[in-house]
């Protein structure tokens, strides 16, 4: 990758909104005014500086950051639109009328909850409308369960999310995501508007989709709980052990609808595009849409949108952009994410992505091109003399170096912000996700057409793909049982203080930035960089204690 592909210039707009949302939640509050009249200014002293000599861009690049520092904190200051009297408001019985956001999954049954958005309430609490709030309820078997854009009403207990919640646990979540406000304990909850019919179709498809993985068992098995989890993002359709399992050895993000599934999925759909030789337009509007449609079917989980929105700036990128800027893509939808959804910031989902994901454009992918031009077998043979076995052996060294060059880059990031939410630190997840990662694609693929071919009624081909994607899955919860049985691959971690995971991750993107930079270095030298940065910050600042 070349240094002109590495090119971000909408960091100018990112790295100030995301220093105006840390310092709004950290530092200061009620500042939407003042930072709304200052952003102005100085948006107005940028606009007049464009067209200036080249000298005066330097001070063109602070109007502009400044600008964009304000006007970000006054924008987040406005969409967190918090009530200091919120606080002291006591637990009180009320109606109140929703739209719902999300339904968590659960694997209870005669429970219906998630995330919602108060479109009305009665007095004294009419200020709440607009807020968003955690409802739980018991569920009604006469109704289905409630789908996204549902209007819902109840009666029951609404009450304030103290803000000096734990910092971890469910309400430390609630909080991340700009929820204020639960709702409960009451009565089940009456429909009082059904949800668009977009949200209707998908959540049909959801019901035919799980119904087309298990064709072909008859009975619930290991396997097909996890072809059901990895394909539909439901999690809890493992068992307790399978989910030990997965989580020990570093690989349960493949049971989260994310960057893996959403990128499997557009790349079947670009190649299925591109064979059909659809326009690239055309082809770009079509593979969308249907991708939307997977995510809103899977249940349009956060993790899910930033994917779909992720890809949807790498394909954009790859039509207005020759060649297509990856990077600038990222920081595209980065922006994109932040302006829909600000609370995101805080999430951990938010936080792995993008780290990951940059990590793997600035160092996995330039370190696998450096491994495959130096390592490329065959290169004493003459070209006339290569066969095809040849080619076959070469094209998986190259696959083979990929793969470990991504997952290298991937757990290198994963693993700074994993000690801090999850305390886990997995070093063997680096090769056991090569191998993982690779036989979770050839399930996507094979869960992919079944589903295709199961709604377009061919069941005997339906069957053929269900039962090659269960015997992969076999060989992938034999990797993990065996993995699990290696020494020193899944260690207890914790930061011995807060300020420790900003200066791990700070500190491994200034050197996966510095690596990408340095283009005349040794590539080598330029690669162990951002490695011996982590190992020095984990030895540091971090206390870990083997688990057996």
């Amino acid at each position: 990758m070349n240094r002109k592909s590495q090119r971000c210039p909408i960091a100018y707009l990112l790295l100030p909104l995301l220093a105006g949302y840390t310092a709004t939640e950290h530092v200061f509050s009620g500042f939407s005014l003042p930072g709304l009249v200052g952003g102005i200014a100085l948006a107005a002293a940028a606009a007049a500086l464009v067209h200036r000599r080249p000298g005066w861009r330097p001070a063109w690049v602070l109007c502009f950051a400044g600008s964009a520092f304000l006007l970000s904190a006054a924008y987040y200051e406005y969409r967190k639109n918090h009530l200091p009297e919120w606080d002291a408001l006591p637990p009180r019985e009320a109606g109140l009328e929703f739209r719902v956001d999300r339904i968590f999954a659960s694997p209870l049954e005669d429970r219906v909850s998630g995330l919602g958005r108060i479109v009305h309430a009665p007095e004294p609490l009419g200020d709440l409308v607009g807020q968003r709030l955690h409802f739980s309820f018991p569920a009604n078997p006469e109704t289905p369960v409630p789908t996204r854009t549902t209007r819902l009403r109840g009666q029951g207990v609404v009450q304030a999310i103290a803000p000096d919640s734990s910092p971890e646990g469910f309400q430390a979540y609630l909080l991340r995501s700009g929820v204020q406000f639960r709702f409960g304990r009451g009565p089940p909850l009456e429909k009082t508007r059904p949800a668009r019919a977009f949200f209707r179709f998908c959540r049909d498809r959801r019901d035919a989709f799980a119904e087309h993985l298990r064709s072909g068992s008859t009975a619930e098995t290991n396997y097909v709980r996890v072809y059901v989890a990895m394909l539909l993002g439901k999690r809890q359709a493992l068992d307790d052990g399978q989910r030990s399992a997965f989580m020990e050895t570093g690989t349960l993000h493949l049971f989260a609808i994310s960057g893996l599934h959403i990128g499997v999925i557009a790349f079947g759909l670009h190649t299925a595009l591109s064979i059909l030789r659809v326009p690239p337009v055309p082809a770009a509007v079509t593979g969308l849409a249907l991708l939307l449609i997977y995510v809103e079917t899977t249940g349009g989980t956060p993790s899910a949108v930033r994917a779909f929105i992720m890809v949807a700036f790498f394909w954009s990128s790859s039509l207005f952009a020759r060649p297509g800027n990856s990077l600038s893509a990222l920081g595209c939808s980065a922006v994109c994410v932040l302006l829909l959804y600000p609370y995101q910031l805080w999430s951990a989902g938010f936080q792995l992505s993008y780290t990951v994901v940059a990590s793997i454009l600035l160092l996995g992918i330039p370190l696998a091109e450096y491994w495959q031009e130096r390592a490329r077998p065959f290169t004493g043979l003459p070209r006339d003399s290569l066969n095809r076995l040849h080619l076959a052996a070469r094209s998986a060294w190259q696959y083979i170096l990929l793969t470990v060059a991504i997952s290298l880059s991937a757990t290198l990031a994963s693993s700074t912000l994993s000690i801090h939410y999850f305390n886990v630190f997995a070093p063997g997840a680096v090769l056991l996700n090569v191998v993982l990662v690779t036989l979770a694609s050839l399930v996507i693929s094979a869960g992919m057409l079944a589903l295709l071919l199961g709604h377009l009624g061919l069941a005997p081909l339906t069957l053929l793909f269900n039962h090659a994607a269960w015997l992969v899955i076999v060989t992938m919860e034999g990797a993990v049982a065996a993995w699990r049985f290696l020494p020193a691959h899944f260690w207890q971690a914790e930061y011995r203080s807060g300020a420790w995971t900003g200066i791990t991750v700070a500190a491994l993107l200034g050197s996966l930035l510095l690596y990408s930079e340095r283009a005349g270095r040794p590539a080598w030298i330029n690669a162990v960089t951002p490695f011996l940065v982590f190992i020095a910050l984990l030895l540091a600042g971090v206390r870990l204690t083997f688990i057996e």
